[in-house]
This record gives C-alpha cells, structure tokens and sequence, in this order.
C-alpha cells in the first residue's frame, strides 16, 4: 500500500486504507480453502487444468474488485495504479507487477540459498497469463461493469 499511495500521491484516498483489513479477510479465506480443499492432482494434464481455472478464477476476481470499486487486496489494487500510471491498464499493471514480484523473489532465492526456490512453470504461466486475463477481461467487460455500477449506485 505504501507502493500505492506513493504513485497515486494526492490522488490516494483514506478508504483506500480499508485494504489492510482485506488482506486479513483474504488471508482467512485462503488458510480456509487451503485446509479443507486441498486437492492435489495427480496428472500433469490435471494439474495444468487446475492451474488454467486458477488463473483465470483469479485475473476475473482481481478485475472485478478493481472495475467495480470494491475494496481489493492491496496487490490487486497496486496493479491498478501500475498499470494505470503506465496508461496501459490493469492487465499490464498486473504483468508489471508479478514480474517484479517474480524477480525479487528468483534474487533473495539466490542470496541466500543459492539456488531459485518455488519457482516454477506454475509461476511462470501465473505471471504471464493473470494479467493477460485481465486484460481480455476488461476489453469486454470493463466499461459495461462500470455503467451497472454507476446505475444501482443511482438507485
């Protein structure tokens, strides 16, 4: 968040704090799925499906808290500000930031193990295709979502 309010400066508003408490709810909710749905696949083809509806199930729900002006966990919304600071949109914000995040961790991995630790195939179809769901998510859907929320918000 402090990334955040750093690029949006005067344009970061107080509510936005209201993240740190959705990091919290997420937290729950992931330690929750991770307890009682923990799946694993045996296949590779399964295991590729599942990473496919992973990754789609998460760029359509980043998208939406962030198209609909609900309160996003703080990096969904930094991707946000990446990509609209870049004038690129939130799919290349998100591009933008797993690849950072991508490279950052492939270099603590090397300090100090000296070796990339958990980093993956998993990872690198993750960084790449979040934000290009994202992006064909928002090209038809962005703009319509955006009218239904000004219109129930006029109700």
């Amino acid at each position: 968040m402090l990334i955040e309010a750093i690029l949006k400066g005067k344009e970061f508003k107080l509510y936005e704090l209201l993240q740190i408490p959705m990091s919290l709810v997420t937290s729950v909710f992931i330690n929750i799925f991770d307890r009682y749905l923990n799946i694993v696949p045996d296949t590779l083809g399964q295991k590729l499906l599942v990473l496919f509806f992973a990754i789609v199930v998460t760029g359509i729900g980043a998208a939406t808290m962030v198209n609909m002006k609900l309160v996003p966990n703080p990096a969904d919304a930094l991707a946000a500000t990446i990509g609209d600071k870049l004038g690129k949109g939130m799919g290349i914000g998100k591009n933008v930031f797993d690849v950072t995040c991508f490279c950052i961790s492939g270099i603590i991995g090397l300090v100090f193990t000296r070796h990339i630790i958990g980093l993956g195939i998993g990872t690198v179809l993750a960084v790449i295709f979040t934000g290009r769901v994202i992006a064909v998510y928002n090209y038809f859907l962005k703009h319509p979502m955006q009218n239904l929320a000004g219109i129930t918000a006029e109700l």
